[in-house]
């Protein structure tokens, strides 16, 4: 009588068990659910592109000055609309413009629904601090730490320089965001 659990013996019978165990490994991987992406990786630089527009966070105008408003265009490849992702801690990213070294931040101190998106020089305050929270299909909301509100496009604008502000979380598509890397992105011409 043959037992079922025998021992392999050989190295050939070892070399035939952990090959059906590396197909067995491969084929349970295959059979899983995929396990979520992370939004971002610290020091990868990104393009930050609405999924209700397909445009992306621009400072305007590429200034290099503090308060510097950010609104939304179609991707140019310019370094005003490019942001390099750092990890803060606690869950939360800074995330630096490349044209200015400034990162995105909430207008001043504010923490109202409709206040705008800026750039200023980070110095570790909540109102420069994001997080990402899956919607579940690869976009996001970008909460902003201080306030709990999520990164807009003022009122669903598909319409280029479109005022980005921060906003109540009403799970709207103009509230949901990628970062793409800069990488694969070839600029939008119109």
């Amino acid at each position: 009588m043959r037992q079922s659990h025998q021992r392999p013996t050989t190295a050939s019978d070892l070399r035939a068990s952990y090959g059906f165990l590396s197909a067995l490994a491969v084929a349970v991987m295959l059979c899983s659910p995929v396990q979520a992406q992370h939004a971002a990786y610290n020091g990868v630089t990104y393009a930050i592109v609405n999924a209700n527009s397909g445009k992306v966070v621009d400072v305007s105008g590429a200034s290099t000055a503090a308060e510097t408003p950010c609104f939304q265009y179609p991707y140019h490849a310019t370094t005003n609309q490019q942001w390099t992702a750092w990890y803060a801690g606690n869950g939360f990213w800074g995330l630096s413009n490349i044209n200015s070294q400034m990162c995105l931040s909430v207008s001043g101190d504010l923490i109202s629904p409709g206040d705008a998106i800026v750039q200023t020089s980070y110095v570790g305050k909540p109102e420069q601090q994001w997080m990402f929270q899956s919607y579940g299909d690869g976009t996001y909301y970008i909460v902003n730490r201080k306030s709990g509100e999520v990164l807009d496009v003022d009122g669903a604008s598909t319409a280029d320089g479109a005022k980005i502000q921060q906003y109540t979380n009403g799970g709207y598509k103009n509230q949901r965001w990628t970062l793409k890397p800069i990488a694969t992105l070839k600029p939008d011409h119109p």
